[in-house]
């Protein structure tokens, strides 16, 4: 069969299943199922429970942390787990540790690494029913970024933490809020324990995804900021110490040019008070020491102007680096507000879709109200219809007229005993396997059948039964007050006694050797029959003739015995017949059952019945009104 468009790529993933009772999940719905659980008998149990090729059973367990070796198998095997309980043994105080298991375990990664091909979609599901490890396995699922795989979470948790180290479930109601998942439903497994259900929320994601890029675009956007400003407070510190630098040599230059200035002119005095005659040369001296002093005024204003050009170059550096740092500072500046009014349209459409989901969440609880009313009176009426049906029921089958009545009529009277049944013209064996398959609880019974064909049948009929007695013999014999064999015709759904001297028989009639009542109950291990049916189309009072010692020493409790009403018909002893022998051994009726008209000829007059003879000594044992109470009482408190 076809998977529905809906179903398509919807995969199942349980991780600590257990039986996988509850949560309920209709596993047909999905095309992968995966069914994670640490307990091998569990697993077992899976197994035979669900056969279908899209379930897979995976019996490991899942850890996050250090790999364990066992797992702490408890009495109450469903709580079994890695850590150590706390509060689990005040709700069970006489929880104790069965057994250390040896386990095959897998981390998270190598869990979603077996699996990342089958699931990629956000239409799966997960379900984790290990509380012990609920929120550390939810946490690497985001480190993976695995956990966008799963559109709904189940989450079965307890209300209080019942393992040691174990967080709460608002601690993972908080984490999940964070990854973007809405709580959509909470259910109670029992008093101590919920059902979580978290359902991803696109828009959440989307202003969640927003938020980290701006905040991210924020951070990055200072960080540069910073670092602009680190490097043109580094810049200002060299100019700065350049512009310093230069003047300190300038001031050198001018005290060298003042000093040399001095010791010139100091010169020229003493050479000109020392003698006239030394002007001249002196003279040249003091022009080339003036032409030195000229040279040192050039190259202090070289200096300068050198000086005053790298400060020009490093403003104007320090300028353009200022202008760059603005201008990205004013395109992440443009990018935060597109981001924002991003994410306040986001948060518009979000706040719509919330309340448009709040408008139909409060209608589907009006529809649910109204339907857990209707459910309430239905529930009253259908008790009501129920209670009708059982009486009637009951009714039925204490006054009806079929198999089934004299079934129930008979569960009464051996209620809570081992009978012996047998069964004389047992034909197909629907009628045995009736008797065998109800309440009645047959321990060992007899089944005499002429005919091979309706043998073979009868064998094929009790295959296919749900409930044996312990002791079943099955007789390919006729039974009758003569010995020697018998003729018999085959006529398909009956055999009727023939008479020819012919040693040639046609196919249709064959021959069967012949043993008495008595004979056949000698079988029983029980010397006291229960309950005996007599179908044999005619035969009957031979049949009852080859047993009456053991009516006359009321050796039979209920005789089960197909009578015909019609004095002329053939097919059938007339039930005058079978009543006169019957009271000759102090046998009575008790009821008639499987009345059947003249259907041959059409017409209301009764053709047979089924007659139901009790013995007297049965009877005075079993005061009708009293077994009927006692049934009734005993089967109400069942």
């Amino acid at each position: 069969m076809k998977l529905e468009d809906s179903q398509q790529n919807k995969k199942l993933l349980w991780l600590g299943a257990g039986h996988a009772v509850e949560p309920v999940y209709d596993l047909d719905e999905y095309e992968n199922v995966i069914l994670i659980e640490a307990r091998e008998d569990a697993c077992t149990v899976l197994r035979e429970k669900l056969k279908s090729k899209r379930v897979n059973i995976l019996n490991r367990l899942i850890y996050v942390g250090k790999r364990p070796s066992f797992l702490n198998v408890f009495n109450i095997p469903d709580y079994s787990s890695t850590r150590e309980p706390t509060v689990l043994r005040k709700w069970f105080p006489s929880l104790s540790l069965v057994a250390k298991q040896p386990v095959d375990s897998l981390s998270v990664e190598e869990l979603m690494r077996s699996i990342d091909a089958d699931f990629s979609t956000t239409k799966n599901e997960l379900v984790i029913d290990t509380p012990d490890i609920a929120y550390e396995f939810i946490e690497e699922l985001d480190k993976l970024n695995a956990i966008k795989n799963f559109g709904t979470l189940t989450i079965v948790h307890p209300v209080e933490g019942i393992y040691e180290g174990m967080n709460s479930i608002e601690n993972i109601e908080s984490l999940m809020d964070k990854l973007s998942y809405d709580i959509v439903d909470v259910t109670s497994c029992n008093p101590d324990t919920k059902i979580f259900k978290f359902k991803f929320n696109v828009y959440k994601n989307l202003s969640n995804e927003l938020e980290k890029k701006k905040k991210h675009l924020e951070k990055h956007l200072a960080d540069m900021s910073a670092q602009l400003s680190s490097e043109i407070e580094k810049e200002r510190l060299r100019a700065d110490n350049i512009q310093k630098a230069s003047a300190l040599k300038i001031e050198d230059l001018e005290t060298k040019y003042i000093e040399l200035k001095k010791q010139s002119e100091k010169r020229i005095q003493a050479i000109e008070a020392k003698t006239g005659q030394q002007v001249s040369s002196s003279a040249t001296q003091i022009e080339s020491l003036k032409n030195k002093i000229e040279e040192a005024d050039n190259h202090s204003a070289s200096l300068k102007k050198e000086l005053e050009r790298n400060r020009e170059k490093a403003n104007g550096q320090l300028a353009e680096q200022e202008a760059k740092a603005l201008s990205e500072a004013e395109d992440y500046r443009k990018k935060i507000l597109r981001y924002e009014a991003n994410i306040e349209e986001v948060e518009s459409q979000n706040k719509k879709v919330k309340e448009s989901l709040e408008s139909s969440l409060a209608e589907c609880r009006g529809l649910v109200d109204a339907l857990e009313r209707d459910k309430s009176g239905l529930e009253k009426k259908l008790n009501q219809t129920q209670k009708n049906y059982n009486k009637l029921a009951k009714q039925s089958l204490e006054q009806g007229n079929s198999l089934e009545s004299f079934i129930h009529q008979c569960s009464m009277f051996f209620y809570g005993k081992a009978i012996t049944y047998i069964d004389i013209g047992a034909f197909d064996g629907k009628v045995a396997k009736s008797f065998f398959e109800s309440d009645i609880r047959i321990a060992e019974a007899i089944l005499v059948e002429p005919n091979p064909k309706s043998c073979k049948l009868l064998n094929e009929t009790l295959e296919s039964s749900t409930k044996l007695p312990k002791k079943l013999n099955i007789q390919n014999i006729g039974v009758s007050s003569a010995k020697g064999p018998l003729r018999l015709y085959d006529n398909n759904s009956m055999s009727r006694i023939i008479s020819t001297s012919s040693d040639e028989l046609p196919d249709s009639v064959f021959e069967i050797s012949v043993m008495t009542l008595s004979e056949v109950c000698s079988f029983c291990s029980e010397s006291q029959i229960s309950l005996l049916k007599i179908d044999v189309e005619g035969h009957e009072i031979e049949v009852l003739e080859s047993g009456a010692e053991m009516f006359a020493n009321q050796k039979v409790d209920i005789i089960y015995i197909e009578a015909g009403l019609n004095p002329e018909g053939q097919q059938q002893v007339h039930y005058k017949l079978l009543d006169d022998f019957f009271l000759k051994y102090n046998y009575r009726l008790f009821r008639v059952f499987e009345q059947q008209y003249e259907w041959l000829e059409d017409s209301p007059f009764l053709r047979r019945w089924n007659m139901v003879y009790m013995s007297s000594k049965f009877a005075d044992k079993h005061p009708y009104k009293l077994v009927k109470e006692l049934f009734d009482l005993k089967r109400s408190k069942e």
